[in-house]
């Protein structure tokens, strides 16, 4: 049987999941190249990974306020 977490992803956050990534995502990538590359100063490879780690906070905290947005507004779930 399917995992409730996982039902509730599929059906709530994955359909939005790239919404949510899009505005940041050029932005990881370069960070995420700049890391690969071993590019820059430290402080540059320290910066790109902390602009990731920010990227992924602020994606999971806006698909957590989309999946209870929708979860809120869906008369219909406990019958799904």
């Amino acid at each position: 049987m399917e995992n409730i977490y996982e039902w509730l992803y599929d059906h709530y956050c994955r359909p939005y999941q790239e919404n949510v990534r899009a505005p940041f995502a050029s932005h990881i990538q370069s960070a995420e190249q700049l890391l690969i590359r071993g590019g820059g100063t430290a402080l540059d490879r320290e910066d790109a990974l902390n602009f990731c780690l920010d990227g992924a906070g602020i994606s999971a905290f806006a698909a957590g306020i989309r999946f209870c947005y929708q979860l809120l507004a869906d008369p219909t779930f406990p019958a799904h």
